[in-house]
């Protein structure tokens, strides 16, 4: 099922003409997978911007990468540069969403204070 909805977030990064350089989708089996075994089994989206992406603009990103990730255990969470942002948007958030928040954290950075009103913490 998060097939479609990968195809939808990777749509919405095109309009905006926001693409990863790779796009993977899969269930990821932790533990003892045989039947009547426990095991952990997570779905699971990662788009990944290469280093040197021309779509990273924000210098620590573009040498590094960037990766954004959905786990139906997990929710949303960009990495770039050795740091991790949990995105603050529901699990199965509105694609257009997903791809405002990633350009967003590939222009701006991860940790960009530049909408936050004055007085208001970091």
């Amino acid at each position: 099922p998060q097939i479609r909805y990968g195809d939808a977030v990777h749509a919405a990064l095109a309009e905006l003409v926001l693409l990863p350089d790779t796009l993977e989708a899969g269930m990821r089996v932790e533990g003892d997978s045989r039947p009547g075994r426990l095991a952990l089994r997570e779905l699971f989206l990662r788009l990944e911007w290469l280093p040197g992406n021309d779509d990273l603009v924000q210098a620590e990103a573009s040498a590094s990468g960037m990766t954004v990730q959905w786990s139906h255990l997990a929710g949303w969470s960009v990495t770039a540069a050795g740091d991790l942002v949990v995105l603050d948007v529901d699990d199965l958030a509105d694609p257009a969403v997903i791809a405002e928040a990633v350009m967003h954290a590939a222009l701006c950075g991860l940790r960009c204070t530049c909408e936050r009103s004055p007085g208001q913490g970091a």
